[in-house]
């Protein structure tokens, strides 16, 4: 993925909500719909430790030309790297909303954390259609998950979307709330082992967090994540994003910060960018 791409999905946060699927095919016999669990809605605070940012300097993208024009920027020239004007230490304590699940009954000590991509939150992990539910098979097989909203996505902290919600610190989070479930800081109980599964941009995290903190976990499963670049712009192009404070089909983005955050426009834009008819 070419470095213009990699920095725009890392730099330009995508806050959006998961449409209501209509229909899916589905194998009952592989269907964990029925899985009896045991699943919590959690907030905590999380701190992290110094990590570097990349200092930005954009002109307001809170009007829709604005944003139009700044993505078609952003697909065909270096404008992010050019909007780079410096860097900058980072730390602090930041929410974050997650769902905590374990199988019915039970409390096993390995547990999977589940990083989510863009435009998403973190309720795609456990889709209550067929045998589309990670969550539901990681249980089947005797793992807890920890399913987490990026900061900037969902229940979780919405700081500034251009100079806070980077990379890095995704990373610095991805490693404080391990040491936070090894602690015993999550759930009332201490995990002995951690599972980092990342999709998509949560691969990229995922992936750098195995980079940087490799003790941090003791596997790391990266899906959805590849280096193919040809479809990269048209699916900006498909999103057909507009200012999360201009939303008109989620009216929970309004509060977000009007020249920091993108919403694809509704489910017409997610439908062209990822399904297919039922056959």
């Amino acid at each position: 993925m070419p470095n213009f791409i990699t920095q725009f999905l890392a730099l330009l946060l995508f806050q959006n909500y998961l449409n209501t699927l209509a229909s899916a095919s589905t194998n009952d016999s592989l269907s964990y719909s029925n899985l009896q669990k045991d699943c919590q809605d959690l907030f905590f605070n999380v701190t992290i430790e110094t990590t570097t940012n990349k200092n930005i300097s954009l002109s307001n993208v809170s009007l829709q030309p604005q944003l139009n024009q700044f993505i078609q920027d952003a697909i065909s020239t270096n404008v992010i790297e050019s909007a780079i004007v410096g860097s900058f230490n980072v730390s602090g304590t930041f929410t974050i909303g997650a769902t905590l699940c374990d199988p019915k009954g039970q409390k096993p000590t390995t547990i999977e954390h589940l990083t989510h991509g863009i435009p998403h939150d973190r309720t795609y992990w456990d889709l209550l259609i067929g045998n589309l539910s990670w969550v539901d098979v990681a249980l089947a097989y005797g793992y807890s998950t920890l399913a987490i909203d990026r900061l900037g996505v969902g229940q979780s902290e919405m700081p500034d979307g251009l100079n806070i919600v980077q990379t890095g610190v995704n990373i610095e989070i991805a490693n404080s709330i391990n040491n936070m479930l090894r602690a015993g800081q999550i759930g009332n109980r201490e995990f002995s082992k951690i599972i980092n599964v990342g999709h998509s941009y949560g691969s990229y995290i995922t992936n750098g967090l195995g980079v940087f903190h490799p003790s941090s976990a003791d596997a790391f499963v990266l899906t959805g994540f590849g280096h193919a670049k040809g479809n990269t712009p048209a699916l900006l192009m498909a999103w057909d994003s507009v200012p999360a404070h201009l939303s008109q089909t989620n009216p929970a983005l309004r509060s977000a910060p009007s020249s920091h955050y993108a919403a694809p426009m509704g489910l017409n834009s997610l439908t062209q960018s990822y399904f297919h008819y039922p056959q």
